[in-house]
């Protein structure tokens, strides 16, 4: 819309909203970058910078990583479980869990500039979503510290039914003058990248067609790196649109990306525990996923391997949740886990489990949600019992 700023801060990682006046965004040091043109593996390679200079890192095959070696590894490695397991194809992602130092400037951001909707809210918790759907659920700790460099969430992405819902996601962003970090076509999505006010990682984006995806089964359907997104082409399909407050019906969690710190034993946990599958290995990042989606969770060492669990008193995710098909798919993770050494621990129905790196995931069964009763907390998990309701009914 006219009158909006070009940039709050510092021009944009992303050609087309740097030269769009609809295109509020945020400084491209601390966020993605979208590059155009594309580049080659061999200029990229030139180029490498290290995961704390900047968030993107999309190594070619076998090379080095910003100084670090690489393994090249073949598609057998690649997709081979070594429990033969594998999810069924309706699997998908429930609600994340945030904490968050203030509960009341949370609730405005995630209303005002994401579309969201307060479901519940009892203290210092609130669950919010969109038609029945709870997606983000907060968690206030006023004395919570700003996330460092160790483990955690890199961002999750709320996933809109279709490209005009995301192109009403960005006039949102735009009317409220929200700061982004980057803005990104991956070939199989298009993506908005933005920080909530404590600094948790947002994904807002929208699939291609699965049949316009490139090849994601190999490292260069992805390791060419985002192009720039189409911004022009994004709000054409909602020109002359007002504002629309609350996102409609039809969003949903699409995928988690985490910062781990180790590669091999999060793939073991998430392919050979949870049963993903592996679509793509970058060399510093893996996606997986059922069902042959693009993914469904990502995890990376852009922070460094090795890199600690996070705090127990730090801002960021709590845990986030995996929606299997029913009772026999949560009994058969569980076995899986233990095969693994893995503990897990009873919630209502489900499981929660920790990866190597300490990320917590609570795994429920489709036919489950809703019929749980309210439980007391552990310590762990320090959350109210309307959370614990909350978190399986999303």
């Amino acid at each position: 819309p006219a009158g909006t700023p070009a940039c709050t801060t510092s021009p944009c990682s992303s050609p087309r909203a740097r030269t769009s006046p609809a295109w509020p965004c945020a400084s491209p040091a601390r966020g993605r970058r979208s590059r155009a043109p594309r580049t080659t593996a061999r200029t990229r390679r030139s180029t490498c910078r290290t995961p704390t200079a900047t968030a993107w890192s999309w190594p070619p095959t076998g090379r080095a990583t910003c100084g670090r070696p690489g393994t090249r590894r073949t598609r057998a490695d690649l997709t081979r479980s070594t429990s033969g397991a594998q999810l069924a194809d309706a699997t998908r992602l429930g609600a994340v869990e945030l904490t968050v130092t203030d509960l009341d400037r949370s609730i405005a951001f995630y209303e005002s500039a994401i579309g969201l909707q307060v479901r519940a809210r009892e203290g210092a918790s609130a669950a919010l979503g969109a038609a029945g759907e709870d997606l983000v659920v907060l968690h206030e700790d006023r004395d919570a510290r700003r996330a460092g460099r160790h483990a955690g969430l890199y961002h999750f992405a709320l996933l809109f039914p279709t490209r005009e819902e995301l192109g009403r996601a960005a006039l949102r962003l735009a009317a409220t003058r929200t700061p982004i970090q980057g803005a990104s076509d991956h070939g199989t999505h298009e993506a908005i990248y933005l920080p909530d006010p404590d600094g948790n990682g947002i994904e807002l984006a929208a699939d291609f067609p699965r049949e316009q995806w490139p090849d994601i089964s190999s490292p260069e359907g992805y390791g060419a790196g985002p192009g720039p997104l189409d911004l022009d082409g994004l709000l054409a399909t909602v020109a002359h649109e007002g504002v629309t407050a609350p996102a409609a019906p039809g969003l949903q969690m699409g995928h988690v990306h985490l910062h781990v710190a180790d590669l091999e034993a999060g793939t073991s946990f998430y392919r050979d525990g949870l049963g993903f599958e592996v679509m793509t290995d970058l060399g510093s990042a893996v996606f997986v996923s059922a069902g042959g989606y693009h993914h469904h969770a990502g995890f990376n060492l852009w922070r460094g391997a090795g890199v600690p669990p996070a705090p127990a008193d730090a801002v960021g995710l709590r845990h986030w949740t995996l929606v299997v098909a029913d009772a026999g798919e949560v009994a058969a993770v569980r076995e899986r886990l233990t095969a693994l050494g893995v503990a897990a621990e009873e919630r209502d129905g489900g499981l929660l489990a920790r990866d190597p790196s300490g990320i917590a995931v609570l795994v429920v069964g489709e036919t489950l949600r809703g019929s749980a009763a309210t439980t007391t907390p552990t310590p762990s998990e320090q959350e109210s019992p309307m959370s614990q309701t909350a978190r399986v009914i999303a």
